[in-house]
C-alpha cells in the first residue's frame, strides 16, 4: 500500500482550508447583509412613522391656530404676510412654525381679506407642510333688525330729534317703508335699539335702500356704543343717495370697543341738510368668523 505523496496531502488540506474559509466568509456575508438591510428596513419604517407624525401634526396645529386666530382681535396686526413664526413651536413630538399670507401682502389692510395658513410640522428628520385657505364666509343666519320693510309698521325705531312714520307712497318693495321727517339737523335721523344682539370685534354686513327726498346728499349708517364710562365709539360708513331715487346702501362694519356698553344703537342720518328721507328693506347681518375654506387643504413642497 502506497502513501500519498506529502505535497498531495498539504494541496488537499489547503484546498479544504481555502473551502471553509469561503463558506465561512459567505456566512459572514450574510449576516452583514441581513444586519444592514435590518437596519435600514428600521430606519425607513423609523422615517415612515415620524412623516406620519409630522403631517399630522401639521393638521392638528393648523385647526388649533384657527381657533388662536379666532380668540385673537389682533391677530392681523400681530402678523407680517408670508412671514414665518420663529422659533418654532413645540406641539407634542412635532415643532411647529406658520406663516399667513394675503395676496396683497397687507395682512393688515382689510378685515375681510382671504388669508392662506401654511405650517410646517417636523418629528425627527422629517419635516411636511400643509397649507389651507382661511375667509370669513358670507353672512348667514338671522337679521337683527326684525321687520325690516317695516310691512309690519315702526315697532321698536326711534326717532332722534325727527318723526317717524309709516310710507305707502313712496316704496321700494312690498307695501310699506319708513318716512323720517321734521329733522331738526343732519344728525337727525333714526335709530334701533341693539345693546342685546351686538356684540364687540365682530363684522357686521348692513344693507338698506334709502330715498332722498328733494337733494341728493351724504347718508352715515352706524353702530354706536355709549359706554358706562360716558365715552362714546362709533363705526359706519357713508354713501351719497341719489335725488328722489331709490340708493342701496351695502357696507361692512367691524366693531372693536372697549370696556362696557350701555347704550348700543342702529342709526341713520345725513352729513348735511335735514330735508326727509325714507328707509326700506333694512338689514344687519353678524358675519361668521373667519374659517377653513372647504377642499383648500394642500400638500406642500418644502423649499
Amino acid at each position: 500500500m502506497s502513501t500519498p505523496a506529502p505535497s498531495k496531502l498539504c494541496q488537499r488540506r489547503g484546498g479544504v482550508y481555502l473551502l471553509v474559509l469561503s463558506v465561512a466568509l459567505v456566512v459572514s456575508m450574510i449576516g452583514v447583509t441581513s444586519s444592514y438591510l435590518a437596519r435600514v428596513r428600521q430606519s425607513s419604517d423609523t422615517l415612515k412613522e415620524q412623516s406620519i407624525k409630522a403631517r399630522t401634526s401639521a393638521r392638528s396645529a393648523a385647526e388649533f391656530l384657527l381657533v388662536r386666530l379666532r380668540s385673537n382681535a389682533n391677530w392681523r396686526a400681530e402678523h407680517t404676510s408670508g412671514v414665518w413664526t420663529d422659533p418654532a413651536e413645540a406641539v407634542g413630538e412635532a415643532k411647529v412654525s406658520y406663516r399667513l399670507t394675503d395676496a396683497d401682502g397687507l395682512l393688515n389692510d382689510d378685515p375681510n381679506d382671504d388669508v392662506t395658513l401654511s405650517v410646517r410640522a417636523s418629528v425627527g428628520t422629517a419635516t411636511r407642510m400643509l397649507s389651507v385657505e382661511l375667509a370669513r364666509p358670507s353672512s348667514v343666519g338671522s337679521n337683527l333688525i326684525p321687520n325690516p320693510s317695516f310691512e309690519s309698521g315702526i315697532a321698536s325705531w326711534y326717532p332722534n330729534t325727527s318723526t317717524l312714520s309709516p310710507e305707502t307712497d313712496l316704496v321700494f318693495a312690498g307695501s310699506q317703508s319708513m318716512r323720517v321727517g321734521s329733522r331738526l339737523t343732519p344728525a337727525s335721523g333714526a335709530g334701533f335699539p341693539i345693546l342685546s344682539v351686538a356684540q364687540t370685534d365682530q363684522t357686521y354686513d348692513v344693507g338698506a335702500m334709502i330715498y332722498s327726498v328733494g337733494a341728493a346728499r351724504s347718508f352715515r349708517i352706524e353702530i354706536r356704543a355709549i359706554m358706562s364710562d360716558s365715552t362714546v365709539q362709533c363705526y359706519g360708513d357713508w354713501v351719497i343717495a341719489t335725488a328722489d331715487k331709490w340708493t342701496p346702501y351695502s357696507s361692512a362694519i367691524e366693531t372693536n370697543w372697549v370696556g362696557t356698553p350701555i347704550v348700543v344703537e342702529f342709526l341713520v342720518y345725513t352729513q348735511t341738510g335735514s330735508e326727509d328721507f325714507i328707509l326700506d328693506d333694512v338689514s344687519l347681518m353678524q358675519r361668521p368668523e373667519i374659517a377653513i375654506v372647504s377642499g383648500s387643504w394642500r400638500r406642500e413642497i418644502l423649499p
